[in-house]
């Protein structure tokens, strides 16, 4: 019973990060080709670091502290 409550809830967390990685690789490409002569989108690796740092994956929760 609770190996199969477990494989649901794993499956239904695969199929969110599955369906989240698409749209965040589709926001690095169309931001890629819509602002090729922007710098922090001019290569496609530049697009998705850009991308990563404006979803704010890295940081956790962001600080309104002013130093």
């Amino acid at each position: 019973m609770y190996t199969n409550m477990l494989n649901k809830v794993m499956m239904t967390v695969l199929n969110f990060f599955a369906s989240y990685v698409w749209h965040f690789l589709g926001y690095a490409i169309a931001f890629h080709i819509l602002l090729p002569d922007s710098a922090p989108f001019a290569f496609f690796s530049d697009s998705f670091i850009k991308v990563r740092t404006l979803t704010d994956l890295t940081k956790g929760k962001r600080t309104t502290e002013r130093t």
